[in-house]
């Protein structure tokens, strides 16, 4: 009996942790958490600073595989560029867990009108976003998570239902 109480127990308090930590990430409804990350010169960014009618927020790590098929996707998204070329939208490129040297090895695979960037131990980005790379959220000029953790598919999608007059 005692073992199956402190199993019981070791389970739940488990799944209250677990929920715990994933009800601290963005999501969608809620106010997006500022961060700070660097440029390719170093200089420290902050993403609310970044001020246009939608922002996309892309943390990635450029040695991951899955990252760059997501990037070649978001690349190759025309509303995407064209959104970022009316200054309708902002592409914040966010390497994450990563360093100097990796990020500017390809710095050059990102488009240049995104903000790129990159930050080493990201506790700010990880504790308030990630649950895994590559992660995409769109925030809107209020800094309110409208999607949180979406497919470049799914992006695609909801670019088209969010200014239906441009496309």
């Amino acid at each position: 009996m005692n073992r199956r109480f402190i199993f019981f127990m070791f389970s739940f308090v488990f799944c209250l942790c677990t929920m715990a930590q994933e009800n601290t990430k963005c999501k969608t409804g809620e106010f997006a958490s500022d961060f700070t990350f660097l440029d390719y010169k170093g200089k420290e960014l902050y993403m609310s600073d970044v001020n246009v009618q939608y922002t996309v927020l892309f943390f990635y790590n450029p040695d991951c595989e899955h990252c760059q098929k997501y990037l070649n996707k978001l690349k190759k998204d025309r509303l995407l560029t064209t959104y970022v070329k009316q200054k309708t939208l902002a592409v914040v490129a966010v390497a994450v867990e990563t360093t100097e040297e990796a990020f500017n090895d390809k710095f050059f695979d990102l488009p240049i009108d995104w903000i790129k960037g990159y930050c080493e131990e990201c506790e700010e980005i990880i504790e308030h976003y990630l649950m895994k790379v590559p992660a995409i959220f769109v925030i809107d000029d209020i800094k309110m998570v409208i999607k949180s953790d979406i497919t470049p598919n799914e992006l695609e999608s909801f670019l088209k239902t969010i200014i239906p007059n441009q496309q």
